[in-house]
């Protein structure tokens, strides 16, 4: 068996008596040779022979629109049959160019991958491949706002106007916009897609198309933080007597709390009294909460004021002696149903927003801790740096500090 050859030529230069298109277009092959024998196989692309040239990967000029997906395409026909061949060697059988087009055939029936394999636009991919890999709703959401969004999405018309496009459509259509979560989500699920339509087009992925994309928050200095108003709201929230009640006023003080400490719900839940608590003043008789925060391995220390804030911090743990802050909250352990807790108290007092836990962290942040040194500030938060602070401040209507001062958070 002589050694087999694997080339790309286009009509005019294999068999000159071709007639090419009404626009001048000659059909593409991957030509098999061994010897004198040759076999060709069409790949359903046809071109303009001056957009053609014998250079190995770049068969198609760059000059053309569709260069990039059509020396896909081509490399994808040549690089199947190179590996059959490879494997036939291998196996010692017998293999000639008709044994190889005839097994192309039998396995693509005669076509290329550009009908096959390869989808012709980026909706086209993105249908087919969050079926093949049962990618879920959330995926089926995108797929429906880049069908609603409309625009040319051959591989020529990825560019960046269009994902510049895309993104703004996500943020600022009327009628399909989205919020700040939803639009980080579906954005990136977008771009893993289309990075997965790059490798199977083997085809550079280029970051540069995403720069300077992001989705800021609509009014997030007005979301962020609550209102001495809003949390008094909270505080006078009533709850029944039932299990599901009980819950739902306790995770209403921590909550509270947590925006008198500026502590996240993941760090309050499972500290103890035994390591996380301690005695100062005068007469020793005001708890200070310590313990190492657990993003930044920074300590952090936060007394327990006004007097109220310390009488909500002991209604769940009276005889103040030992075990967790808040007994009964450790079988909770995902912050998703404090979150959903948090969602039922924004709804009950018409807040306009949802409630997280970082919003608690922000209202410490913009009110109590407005007016304190900056020092003391960055020990209370946990913070690595002082400049870190500024990107938690934000406005609220009523300033907090200013009422702990003139007494009008006591009972």
């Amino acid at each position: 068996m002589g050694k087999i050859n694997l080339g790309v030529q286009i009509d005019p230069n294999n068999n000159r008596k071709t007639n090419p298109s009404k626009s001048g277009e000659y059909p593409i092959y991957v030509m098999i040779k061994e010897g004198r024998k040759k076999e060709r196989i069409p790949v359903n692309i046809k071109l303009d022979p001056i957009y053609f040239q014998i250079v190995e990967g770049k068969w198609v000029k760059s000059s053309h629109t569709n260069a990039v997906k059509m020396n896909a395409i081509i490399r994808k026909v040549k690089a199947a049959i190179e590996n059959e061949s490879l494997d036939r060697q291998f196996s010692g059988k017998t293999t000639s160019p008709r044994d190889l087009k005839d097994w192309y055939v039998r396995n693509y029936g005669g076509e290329a991958f550009l009908g096959k394999n390869v989808e012709s636009t980026f909706l086209d991919f993105f249908k087919d491949h969050i079926t093949k890999e049962r990618k879920g709703r959330k995926y089926e959401f995108v797929l429906k706002k880049l069908e609603l969004f409309n625009k040319p999405s051959s591989f020529s018309d990825m560019k960046r106007d269009y994902f510049v496009d895309f993104s703004n459509f996500l943020k600022h259509d009327e009628k399909h916009r989205v919020s700040l979560g939803s639009g980080r989500q579906y954005w990136g699920m977008m771009k893993s897609v289309y990075r997965e339509w790059c490798r199977k087009l083997d085809v550079d992925y280029h970051e540069k198309y995403f720069d300077k994309i992001s989705f800021p928050e609509k009014n997030k200095d007005k979301l962020s933080a609550l209102s001495l108003e809003e949390i008094n709201k909270i505080r006078q929230l009533k709850f029944d007597e039932t299990d599901s009640g009980k819950t739902a006023e306790r995770f209403r003080d921590i909550f509270i709390i947590m925006c008198w400490t500026s502590r996240l719900f993941s760090e309050l839940e499972n500290l103890t009294i035994e390591k996380n608590l301690v005695w100062t003043g005068e007469d020793g008789d005001e708890p200070v909460i310590i313990g190492i925060r657990r993003k930044t391995g920074v300590p952090f220390e936060n007394g327990l004021f006004p007097k109220w804030v310390e009488e909500l911090f002991w209604k769940h743990n009276p005889d103040r002696k030992k075990g967790l802050f808040f007994p009964g909250v450790d079988r909770f352990k995902s912050g998703v149903v404090f979150n959903r807790h948090l969602k039922d108290l924004s709804e009950r007092i018409g807040l306009g927003f949802t409630m997280t836990t970082r919003t608690a962290r922000r209202t410490f942040a913009s009110t109590t801790g407005a007016a304190m040194p900056a020092t003391r500030k960055k020990t209370i938060m946990g913070h690595t740096n002082i400049n870190m602070q500024n990107t938690y401040v934000t406005k609220t209507s009523t300033p907090l500090y200013d009422d702990l001062k003139k007494g009008m958070l006591s009972e």
